[in-house]
């Protein structure tokens, strides 16, 4: 577990410092969309450990809002 928690704040760290200095708006989406993905395998990890389904409900509900919203960021951006 401790070197899953790791890898996941690598990540994490990583991301948002794309986040943050990322130059253009593509650089941060993209950044947002891997903490997305970071955080809801997170929570897939946590409700194995934990063996709470809720878990699993609430981050496939994430994993669809960030993919729905990252189509309408898409569009939007592409005019």
């Amino acid at each position: 577990m401790s070197a899953f928690l790791i890898i996941v704040t690598i990540g994490v760290v990583f991301a948002g410092l794309r986040f943050i200095l990322g130059p253009r708006f593509f650089d941060r989406m993209v950044a947002v969309d891997i903490l997305t993905t970071i955080l809801v395998s997170a929570m897939v990890v946590l409700a194995v450990v934990l063996g709470e389904r809720i878990f699993l409900d609430v981050a496939l509900a994430l994993a669809a809002v960030s993919f729905v919203a990252m189509v309408v960021l898409g569009r939007f951006i592409e005019g």
